[in-house]
């Protein structure tokens, strides 16, 4: 194994914009990880619980996620 992305991250990650996307799905957070070693460039609370597993998907420059009330949208992806 060449790196570990944060002990919380376990969603499912998604490559995009120079990073590794991954999600803390339990805590609501969004990470944005160095594809070379894994270190966090960015994180944001996405102030609500994501479903069990979530994913997202990029398109352009932004970052769309599943939530338990509909869909957040992240600009800088």
């Amino acid at each position: 194994m060449l790196w570990r992305g944060p002990a919380g991250a376990h969603g499912s990650p998604v490559i995009g914009g120079g990073a590794v996307w991954v999600t803390d799905w339990p805590g609501g957070t969004l990470y944005a990880l160095s594809p070379a070693t894994g270190q966090v460039l960015q994180q944001l609370s996405l102030g609500e619980r994501l479903p069990n597993m979530s994913s997202m998907s990029l398109a352009g420059s932004r970052a769309y996620l599943g939530t338990m009330n509909g869909v957040i949208a992240v600009d800088g992806a």
